[in-house]
């Protein structure tokens, strides 16, 4: 049976040429404009000013690892003067301003913790952002597997689940959409101690022996998996005026009351409303996953959104350190730039041998807003290929998709079809900074064995097993060309790796005759 695949994703894209966004595109023509005025008026001062506009041009144009040179210079500037202004350190208690001894660090030191009533009269609670006025709920809920119901039913949650994303773009108050699953490994003998009381001494023998079998060969396949739903809004958007906090809570649990039944539609049943003793519970055990077994026995009126705030935290160029945790976070860099199966996320997702919280988190684009940037896209679009034929070349097959693409966004759109930003996040979280390096790993995979496979044995060379080019090379060139496609790091024995992989000439020619295939 074919797989069923969906389509939809694209990366904006500006005016820019050669591979280049709008304001690098606009730098490089400024230096090609400059210098043939100069060079028209004095070729000494031509030569003077050469050495410079060719450092100048390297940094606007040059690129690393698919990310402009500038942006990764300004990366860095940008932290070193955060940290030399102590903002990338938060301690809390004595030392700190009067009232805010226990406040939050970092986004949420303004927030506040609202304990509302729904129509019902039960309680919720939602984050209200202090700054902006915006207010953020949180809903529990238990997603089905779309694999296990039958092709026809997953399409229509996924169907159900785009006409949902269409729909908020007509609801000015929505900001954001926040899809979190969070899988948390199970103490060693977890497994078999919610298993072992329950068996049967009655049961036929072949039955006990195979799962006595099935607690000794999979210990740790337990795990607990959390999923969770967040709506953020800004009730200053909203059609009406709402003048006070408490018009405009209400009005937000009413529009969270019609999203929560409009889930059923999409394979997902809203458990409940999340109180404030969860989200002081998540958010504390975020900084301090040694306190998740207290906060989870602690009775709902004991917390408060001062506990949830950590002693100590670090932020660092490449990990964050806070009272017994240590966290790596990833960002997405870019979307596939093909279609995608229901399970294109299972991977990510499944639980691993450490803490792991995966978050999508979706902005609907207003309906006005869409159509104008959908054809801004397929302008800009339009331009590229202009500026190809015009130049006398050939427009690659990618540069072709990505036109094509570009103008089936905008024809969908026109007929009521959504559009929204998506990002994806993805958190490993360890008690013991030694670990770090094997949770990054569990989540890439794929780098430990090429890194394993690199340094083993006494015969060392280029290639995975020494110093030929064999066949587990070859598997493994589908994988190097989606590494640099899409700037997936890794580590720098791996890096290597994929630079004398990608250096082939079996690869160069590949690559050539794909650009030249038809898409």
């Amino acid at each position: 049976m074919d797989v069923r695949t969906y389509g939809g994703w694209r990366e904006r894209r500006g005016f820019g040429v050669a591979g280049m966004d709008g304001k690098r595109t606009a730098a490089a023509l400024g230096g090609l404009t400059l210098t043939v005025l100069v060079s028209m008026f004095s070729e000494r001062a031509l030569l003077v000013m050469l050495p410079l506009l060719a450092a100048t041009g390297a940094l606007v144009l040059g690129s690393v690892r698919g990310e402009p040179v500038m942006d990764v210079i300004g990366r860095h500037v940008a932290w070193w003067r955060a940290s030399r202004r102590g903002w990338t350190s938060h301690r809390a208690g004595r030392g700190r301003p009067p009232g805010s001894e226990w406040t939050l660090p970092g986004p949420l030191a303004g927030s506040a913790l609202l304990a509302p009533r729904d129509e019902h009269g039960q309680p919720w609670c939602c984050v209200w952002d202090r700054r902006t006025g915006r207010l953020t709920a949180v809903l529990v809920v238990a997603a089905a597997s779309p694999q296990l119901v039958e092709r026809e039913q997953a399409d229509a949650w996924v169907a159900n689940w785009h006409a949902q994303l269409a729909k908020l773009g007509y609801a000015p108050m929505v900001r954001h959409l926040a899809v979190t699953v969070e899988t948390t490994p199970a103490p060693a003998g977890a497994l078999d101690g919610h298993v072992g009381p329950r068996l049967d001494p009655a049961a036929p023998p072949t039955a006990l022996r195979l799962m006595e079998d099935l607690l000794t060969a999979a210990p740790a396949s337990a795990a607990s998996v959390a999923t969770r739903v967040a709506l953020t809004i800004d009730p200053a958007a909203s059609a009406v005026r709402l003048e006070t906090l408490d018009e405009q809570v209400a009005e937000f649990s009413r529009l969270l009351t019609g999203f929560a039944s409009s889930l059923g539609a999409c394979g997902v049943t809203v458990l409940r409303r999340a109180g404030a003793s969860d989200v002081v519970g998540w958010v504390r055990a975020a900084f301090d996953p040694a306190a998740a077994p207290a906060l989870a026995a602690a009775a709902p009126h004991d917390l408060a959104w001062a506990d949830a705030a950590p002693v100590a935290a670090e932020e660092r160029w490449d990990s964050y350190r806070c009272d017994s945790g240590v966290s790596v976070s990833w960002g997405w860099d870019e979307a596939p730039r093909s279609a995608v199966s229901s399970d294109v996320l299972t991977r990510l997702i499944a639980p691993g041998g450490w803490p792991k919280r995966v978050t999508l988190l979706i902005t609907p684009m207003p309906a006005a807003r869409a159509a104008r940037e959908l054809q801004l896209q397929s302008q800009a679009a339009l331009f590229r290929s202009q500026v190809k034929v015009r130049s006398g070349r050939e427009e690659s097959a990618r540069e072709w998709a990505d036109r094509e693409r570009a103008m089936q966004a905008a024809a969908e759109e026109a007929q009521g079809a959504g559009v929204v930003d998506i990002q994806v996040y993805v958190t490993t979280t360890v008690g013991d900074e030694s670990l770090l390096a094997a949770a990054c790993a569990d989540v890439a995979r794929i780098d430990v064995i090429w890194s394993d496979c690199l340094s083993r044995g006494t015969e060392r060379g280029p290639w995975l097993f020494g110093r030929r080019y064999g066949i587990a090379d070859a598997m493994y060139a589908p994988v190097v060309t989606r590494i640099t496609t899409y700037g997936i790091p890794v580590s720098g024995e791996s890096a290597r790796y994929v630079d004398t992989l990608w250096a082939l000439p079996a690869m160069q020619a590949w690559k050539a005759d794909a650009l030249r295939e038809p898409a």
